[in-house]
């Protein structure tokens, strides 16, 4: 049920967001009570009530006799964003949804600061001199390629965790994770290719070796148990792997396969930015997209849109998966320590790149039909 909003709260709201906005600056006074009432439209106990929490929170000094002024910090409990890239979060397309929706569902909670912690280099992801602050309560960890080079320090914390996209199993009881569930997703996927009449399909990912705790490991199992769900057993020699997720690494081995013989007539690729390296290999080998070689791709991103033709994917929903983590950090934080592993549904975004259901002649797609009874 969703909490209904209070006049104290809207208040405490507006109040916090003029001071964010600059209207009012550390050391300032507040108007007095008796402005507030008329500014805000608000009752005195209101006024009084919403200041009252404020001052609870560090973020006002209310003094009785004196003016009510602007505190420079605020005392609110920190959350940790543990996040690792040498790019900001909100320029990495991957991540920044995952952000936006964790900052958007801590909104209001102004007794909390979100604090991001940029990871750019191992040697930062061995160092724990960033993770010591008192005031922290819990922490958020997006992805886990260096998840376990930094266990023994958040276990010897014991903080609330949340880990968001990758899969670790046997969490202990303080720690939580949100993935995708793949399945109904890629059984479209696959129903799509097999309707088109493909059967030699490919599965493109990072090494299985490279990624143990890795979601493109979950990806691959989960399209392997989907084909043979449907009746088609995998081939191991049309697994591809590359070192990492790049746009540039997935030609090569691609383009290997093509020129030895070994022609998939499909392929799903664990991320979106592999498409561009089967494309141009598909070109230089006289392949046509869709109708030689059906592509899929993962994670709905940006260049999947733009390519000719644009890219059948999957979207994981990334903004909800990030509202649902803080959802599960907040739940520990306040006393229930249950460990949760939350699935939100991938949805599949049906493009240009995987065979129509019913393939309509390229002749007759825009032609007016005058009869259907000899059909």
């Amino acid at each position: 049920m969703k909490k209904r909003v209070t006049k104290v709260d809207f208040l405490k709201s507006s109040i916090m967001g003029d001071i964010q906005a600059g209207i009012y600056h550390p050391g300032d006074d507040l108007p007095s009570i008796r402005e507030l009432c008329e500014r805000y439209k608000m009752s005195k106990q209101t006024v009084s009530l919403a200041l009252a929490d404020l001052n609870k929170n560090g973020i006002l000094d209310v003094s009785h006799g004196r003016s009510t002024r602007i505190i420079g910090k605020s005392k609110a409990k920190k959350i940790e964003l543990i996040y690792s890239s040498k790019t900001s979060i909100e320029s990495q397309e991957f991540w920044r949804e995952f952000y936006f929706g964790i900052k958007d569902e801590l909104n209001g909670r102004h007794n909390y600061d979100l604090e991001l912690i940029q990871i750019g280099t191992e040697a930062e992801r061995l160092s724990t001199e960033r993770l010591t602050s008192p005031l922290t309560c819990g922490a958020i960890l997006c992805g886990s390629n260096y998840y376990d080079s930094m266990w023994k320090y958040i276990h010897q914390r014991n903080i609330p965790l949340v880990k968001v996209y990758d899969i670790k199993s046997n969490l202990p009881q303080n720690q939580a994770q949100v993935t995708s569930n793949f399945h109904e997703a890629m059984t479209e996927i696959v129903r799509k290719f097999i309707i088109g009449g493909r059967k030699q399909i490919a599965f493109m990912g990072i090494s299985l070796k490279e990624s143990r705790y890795f979601i493109d490991h979950e990806k691959y199992e989960c399209f392997v148990k989907v084909l043979d769900e449907n009746g088609i057993i995998f081939d191991p020699t049309y697994h591809l792997t590359v070192p990492s997720i790049d746009i540039e690494k997935s030609y090569e081995p691609f383009l290997a396969m093509l020129r030895s013989g070994r022609q998939p007539d499909a392929v799903f690729l664990s991320s979106d930015l592999l498409a561009p390296g089967i494309y141009r290999a598909a070109f230089e080998s006289g392949l046509t997209i869709p109708q030689d070689l059906a592509v899929a791709g993962c994670d709905d991103l940006a260049i999947g849109r733009l390519l000719v033709p644009s890219l059948t994917t999957i979207n994981q929903r990334r903004y909800e998966m990030g509202r649902c983590a803080l959802r599960q950090l907040m739940k520990m934080i306040e006393g229930n320590t249950t460990t949760s592993h939350e699935i939100i549904p991938a949805q599949l975004i049906n493009r240009e790149s995987s065979p129509s259901p019913r393939p309509i002649p390229w002749n007759i797609r825009n032609a007016k039909v005058k009869s259907t009874s000899n059909v």
